[in-house]
């Protein structure tokens, strides 16, 4: 029960293979090239009309209509997740600021603000030498925990306060590849 077309293209005896497929008779249709004369069904003007931006190359393929168009992104490159920049304060910094009368010396010193000795400083990091320094000298140093909404309400309560905005909960815990680098976890409303 062949068609006629395939019976056409091959006899009852010859094998169908990859080498001699064809389509059937009408299943394509040849393309039509504009602007070839008329006896190509489409010459003259091409179906386009007289004259005209859309006779021609058109508009820019960006403009649409007058509309604001696509603003121009600069390239912006992802920091990889585990690159943490923190802002660093050495100590001859901090004993400048103490000096000054810039620090309250009933203060705990946080992030936010840091006191005279012995030292008790809460930070995110610290270098194990500014850590056995302050501790020889009877402070201490915490290094706490907070995630980026805690460390934005944190450094910014303004930010919360002005709005009447709740602040966020502290965190629940940190990621076990932080092992090690935390003694605890940020208090929320933070004490500043």
């Amino acid at each position: 029960t062949y068609s006629p077309a395939y019976q056409r293209h091959f006899s009852s005896n010859v094998l169908v293979n990859l080498g001699n497929l064809r389509d059937n008779d009408l299943a394509t249709k040849k393309r039509i090239r504009l602007g070839r004369g008329n006896g190509s069904r489409r010459g003259n003007y091409g179906g386009r009309g007289m004259n005209g931006q859309n006779a021609r190359g058109g508009g820019h393929m960006l403009y649409d209509g007058g509309q604001l168009g696509l603003l121009k992104f600069p390239i912006t490159r992802e920091r990889p997740p585990y690159q943490v920049l923190y802002t660093q304060l050495g100590l001859s910094k901090l004993m400048e600021y103490i000096q000054l009368g810039l620090l309250s010396k009933e203060r705990e010193i946080t992030m936010k603000a840091p006191v005279h000795f012995p030292l008790h400083i809460k930070v995110t990091a610290c270098d194990p030498e500014t850590k056995k320094c302050i501790e020889a000298n009877g402070g201490s140093v915490t290094r706490v925990y907070y995630e980026e909404e805690g460390l934005k309400a944190h450094l910014h309560p303004s930010l919360y306060t002005k709005k009447k905005l709740p602040f966020p909960r502290p965190a629940h815990s940190w990621h076990p590849k932080f092992d090690g680098q935390f003694d605890a976890i940020g208090e929320m409303p933070c004490k500043i």
